[in-house]
């Protein structure tokens, strides 16, 4: 296998030089992987087929769809390959190389699972701070246009989004200079992974299901479904980050959501993944006496939620009128998590 992977690495460097295949080598594959793992899940949309398994019941219009694709080919050659280009000698110069013998598997793994660290970390970062409100509603607010995300939403975004929190990606193997097959294979993989945590589906073969700290889609469908500024769930792959991290407010924030008359049986402790949410929806943070406060235009019966990073944890179901701003008394249960960041359980303290 080994002898074989060289010889086609062999015929690379022999008929292209290391600027083609470092910059329109890896142009190709990315976007060779990209489309070929996302586009699946807008025909399994369109179909219908496993939609026991979709997250939400809510689809994208056919025009949604093709707006996406026809904005992120113009993003991709637009601002993916000039940053492939302009990067390169920054590449070079840390030591970057294309030339045989390959690296060793255990330099290839350490490498990729440095990567996959130092991108989650500084990923979150630059994920929360695009989540406040000026950067949200210029910038990140571009991503957030798919409340019910699709494979090919991944990277769906604004241009300086793209940039900014690309950043996160290529950070590992510029301070590293990698081997060029590292760096192809560190791509690859990135790609398969914000593809499947937009992909809006939970199989039972998710890698969610299988790796304690891995987020996967249902992770990440519910930081979709919030479209606001404090949504939570802001870590690219792992989840541990939104754990152990308190939101800037030091408080946890509360969300008030409606529902399509879809009302699910809940006490106070149970956990709300799969709720079919109203577009619509006000986040407003708890007070020093306890009280929720928050504004609908709408009607009808909602849940009053705290933000958790594996999904919403019910406080009450309640009627509202609309049309007007409002206060609920948190119970009293609710209350010694106020002092902490994400809900990462259940409410028995």
């Amino acid at each position: 296998m080994a002898s074989l992977l060289e010889s086609g690495w062999l015929y690379l460097i022999t008929h292209f030089s290391d600027f083609q295949l470092a910059c329109l080598g890896s142009f190709f594959l990315h976007e060779s992987v990209f489309f070929f793992s996302g586009l699946p899940f807008i025909f399994l949309e369109r179909a219908g087929y496993l939609k026991k398994y979709k997250i939400q019941s809510k689809n994208n219009t056919p025009a949604a769809q093709e707006k996406c694709i026809a904005r992120l080919v113009m993003y991709h050659f637009g601002v993916n390959l000039p940053v492939m280009i302009f990067s390169y000698p920054v590449f070079r110069y840390m030591g970057m190389q294309s030339s045989l013998p390959l690296p060793s598997w255990k330099v290839v793994l350490t490498q990729i699972l440095f990567y996959f660290i130092l991108e989650d970390f500084v990923f979150y970062w630059g994920h929360r701070i695009l989540h406040t409100k000026w950067l949200y509603k210029h910038v990140h607010s571009v991503h957030h246009e798919y409340a019910t995300p699709f494979g090919l939403t991944s990277e769906y975004a604004h241009p300086a989004e793209i940039l900014f929190l690309g950043f996160a990606t290529i950070i590992g193997p510029a301070i590293t200079g990698p081997h060029l097959l590292t760096l192809w294979l560190w791509m690859v993989l990135r790609v398969l992974e914000t593809v499947e945590a937009h992909c809006g589906y939970h199989f039972p073969w998710s890698f969610s299901n299988f790796l304690p700290l891995y987020g996967g889609a249902d992770f990440h469908d519910y930081h979709h479904r919030l479209l606001y500024t404090k949504s939570g769930n802001y870590s690219s792959t792992f989840t541990y980050m939104d754990w152990r991290t308190p939101r800037t407010s030091g408080k946890l924030v509360c969300v008030l959501v409606s529902t399509y008359g879809d009302r699910r049986s809940a006490t106070s402790q149970t956990r709300l993944t799969n709720l079919n949410l109203h577009s619509e929806i006000d986040i407003g943070d708890v007070a020093d006496d306890h009280v929720f406060r928050a504004s609908t235009y709408l009607s009808g019966e909602f849940l009053l939620a705290l933000c958790g990073p594996h999904g919403l944890h019910l406080i009450q179901v309640f009627s509202f009128a609309g049309g007007g701003s409002f206060g609920i008394t948190l119970p009293q249960e609710v209350v010694p998590f106020l002092c902490f960041g994400d809900l990462s359980g259940s409410l028995t303290p």
